[in-house]
């Protein structure tokens, strides 16, 4: 007969074995991710450029970002399950400046007609060729109405814009 263990020697082999069950639960938890894969197009055309953003409806679970392509092609992973879909190419968007202060009538210019040496900064900007102004409803989760089911498998969706 063996002589009794001593109390921290009984604790830790309760412990051991209840210490892998959790870890084996937790790992089985997570869930796996698929590609989802497509293009992006407004009025029948690509986006060429921009993010489309997938958020899964179950909370806690962060959404997954993907660049959009000069074709309007993107590609994320997320897990299976309903998202909503945003898409943002604001920061394509020509960016206007505003026109350089003027002298108050009481003042006058300094000598030389107040030119500065050197190159001035535009008024505005070149639009991006890339840019394509879409709605700006499509900039939010909230707002954008877009919603898909992802499967538990890898696929193509394309997403399209009104």
């Amino acid at each position: 007969m063996n002589p009794p263990l001593p109390i921290i020697a009984q604790r830790r082999r309760l412990r051991t074995p209840a210490l892998l069950l959790l870890f084996s639960l937790v790992a089985g938890c997570e869930s796996a991710t698929y590609t989802v894969s497509g293009r992006v197009l407004y009025k029948d055309k690509p986006v060429p450029g921009g993010w489309v953003m997938f958020a899964p409806k179950a909370s806690g679970i962060p959404p997954s970002r993907a660049a959009i392509d000069e074709q309007g092609r993107y590609e994320l992973t997320v897990r299976a399950g309903e998202v909503q879909i945003l898409v943002d190419n604001q920061e394509l968007a020509p960016v206007e400046r505003p026109p350089p202060p003027q002298m108050p009538g009481d003042l006058k210019a300094p000598p030389g007609g107040g030119k500065v040496d050197g190159p001035r900064p535009p008024t505005s900007t070149k639009p991006n060729p890339r840019y394509v102004e879409i709605p700006p409803i499509y900039y939010k989760f909230e707002t954008s109405g877009l919603k898909y089911t992802v499967k538990p498998e890898n696929q193509t969706y394309d997403i399209e814009l009104k």
